[in-house]
């Protein structure tokens, strides 16, 4: 069976409503993992049921946090921790929950493909958190779920810059 993960960065995906007032990506770190949990993800793994016998579910969901920042807000040495952390990590198949900002996007990436070698990665990101009604999020992370499991070993993202 196929072994997931997401990770926490932070950005606007990782935002929502906390005692009224709209947090975004350096809210608290149950924050996010409230909203994934709501879709069977949660410490453990994803566990789905499909309706239909005939439709088999190969993968399981794990999730971590490692920061919770803007991506405005990430610096070099940020950079350095999160490509060591996804070379480290034992999951070939990772998503990384960031921020929309294209600047420190395409920074963390090019850290990022220079030390993590024979992995898919998939960075995320939306213009809304999950918490706002209509959302860009929910279908990010799907689309993200979807894309980790069928590109070959490489960076990619399903960014809404």
């Amino acid at each position: 069976m196929k072994r997931i993960l997401i990770v926490q960065i932070g950005g606007t995906i990782a935002g929502g409503y906390e005692n009224d007032q709209l947090v975004y990506g350096g809210g608290p770190r149950e924050l996010i993992g409230k909203y994934l949990s709501k879709a069977g993800i949660g410490t453990n793994t994803l566990d789905i049921v499909p309706s239909d016998p005939n439709i088999q579910i190969d993968f399981t969901i794990d999730y971590d946090v490692l920061f919770f920042k803007n991506s405005t807000e990430v610096t070099d040495d940020d950079r350095l921790k999160i490509a060591a952390y996804l070379q480290a990590v034992n999951y070939d198949q990772i998503i990384v929950l960031y921020g929309n900002n294209p600047e420190s996007y395409f920074r963390t990436e090019k850290y990022v493909k220079e030390v993590v070698k024979r992995k898919t990665i998939v960075f995320v990101g939306s213009k809304k958190p999950f918490d706002v009604y209509f959302s860009d999020a929910p279908i990010f992370l799907g689309m993200a779920i979807t894309m980790v499991q069928l590109k070959e070993p490489g960076v990619y993202h399903v960014i809404n810059f």
